[in-house]
């Protein structure tokens, strides 16, 4: 049973790749906040450990969850350790991707393609299946998928991998806003532009500094700009909003 009743502005949320950059920011804040945050990483164990001391810091609650959201027998695992600490899970922020090295379509292999679905789309059907009973039981939930502004507009060169499966993840979101929202369930997307993170650390500067003279605020996103529009539409503030993708890129894609 949970702690907290399901009309408590203060809920339990579990973040995937929730160890480094927009997730770890995330869930700074939302601990911050008052919320119960579990934070799911597959691998980063000291990024991870870092943050929970972070956290425990500011007098935050957290819950440090390792394991392989594509997985299924693993993903129960990571909702049954939330539920036995915490309870039912009753928001899930997923951030879960794989590093989008640039890679030539011509040099790509499926199995690059596969690990995209596998860690995105699989990681959020996952999510999905596991927290939607006691969601429907409750009548409110939320879900917060990351995408990015690159699935719309003019993508970057030798991302179809990343650019595909960030597209799939608006779509997903939109299609089950419609099926969950007469149910109380809320399903919305966060497409940042290019932030400052160790994701576009294998691009040039020169890129950057472009990329940011191209943005109308003329600066590229810092993840507490991401991390702030996830607690708003995880936050009572945002209870008429779903299907919705939220774009914070600095007016690069209008």
């Amino acid at each position: 049973m949970n702690i907290f009743d399901s009309t408590s502005q203060k809920k339990i949320i579990l973040i995937t790749g929730g160890s480094r950059g927009i997730g770890a920011t995330t869930a700074m804040l939302l601990a911050s906040k008052g919320h119960l945050v579990a934070i799911n990483y597959k691998n980063s164990d000291s990024d991870a450990s870092e943050l929970v001391k972070k956290i425990i810091g500011v007098n935050g609650s957290v819950l440090s969850v390792k394991g392989d959201i594509s997985d299924e027998a693993d993903a129960i695992r990571i909702f049954k350790t939330i539920e036995a600490y915490y309870g039912s899970v009753q928001a899930v922020v997923h951030c879960a991707s794989p590093n989008p090295v640039p890679q030539t379509f011509e040099s790509l292999d499926w199995e690059i393609f596969q690990k995209h679905f596998d860690i995105q789309i699989k990681g959020a059907f996952h999510c999905v299946k596991l927290a939607l009973k006691n969601m429907i039981e409750t009548g409110s939930g939320s879900f917060v998928f990351l995408s990015s502004i690159f699935a719309e507009g003019v993508p970057p060169s030798q991302q179809s991998a990343y650019v595909t499966t960030k597209a799939g993840l608006a779509a997903m979101a939109r299609s089950l806003a419609v099926e969950y929202g007469p149910k109380g369930i809320r399903f919305n997307v966060v497409s940042p532009g290019m932030t400052q993170t160790e994701m576009i650390s294998n691009i040039p500067e020169k890129v950057k500094i472009m990329a940011k003279m191209a943005t109308p605020l003329r600066r590229l996103a810092e993840t507490e700009d991401i991390a702030n529009t996830i607690e708003f539409l995880l936050s009572p503030s945002a209870h008429h909003i779903t299907g919705e993708n939220i774009r914070v890129c600095g007016g690069i894609l209008m």
